[in-house]
């Protein structure tokens, strides 16, 4: 039987899923599917795998609607969640669901940046470009082919043609 736990936590959705049910009078699945970031498909599979391994079990709550599925971490559960616990997972992914949110968050204001009516770009005297070496790069800066980095920058673009973004050719005649 650890086999399959081992299968079962080792699939998507498993872990958050005893996440979201550390509470003393468990969750009704909607309460679940609002909390995970899974669809409702793999939420229903996991639901099916963690009662068939005896894992999570049906409750039920006098302030539940009669249709309402309420999921409890059974004996077993709260064994697995203690461990999980004392290993950080959940701590680590309150921490991932954090950095997802502003990941998502800072996404949006670039996409939202990129998305202004009129951004024009029309030659090197009219755009102010950073030094390569100015720039804070994730890995190490770019260099010139003969493995020293330029003190100058170098673009053969069209300097006559204008960019814009987030307008519809169509729409500015």
């Amino acid at each position: 039987m650890s086999d399959d736990v081992a299968k079962f936590l080792s699939k998507k959705g498993a872990i958050p899923l005893l996440w979201a049910l550390a509470r003393e009078d468990g969750r009704i699945v909607n309460e679940i599917n609002e909390e995970l970031d899974i669809s409702g498909q793999t939420l229903s599979d996991r639901i099916e795998d963690a009662r068939s391994l005896e894992i999570i079990e049906e409750d039920f709550h006098p302030a539940d609607h009669g249709n309402a599925n309420r999921y409890v971490l059974s004996a077993r559960g709260l064994r697995i969640y203690v461990k999980c616990k004392d290993l950080g997972i959940f701590d680590a992914y309150e921490e991932f669901k954090e950095a997802r949110r502003t990941y998502n968050d800072r996404r949006s204001k670039v996409i939202d940046w990129a998305n202004q009516p009129i951004v024009e770009f029309r030659g090197p005297d009219s755009v102010e470009r950073p030094h390569p070496s100015k720039i804070e790069w994730r890995d190490d800066p770019p260099s010139s082919t003969d493995g020293e980095t330029s003190d100058t920058v170098e673009d053969e673009g069209d300097y006559g043609k204008t960019e814009t973004w987030g307008v519809d050719t169509e729409e500015k005649k």
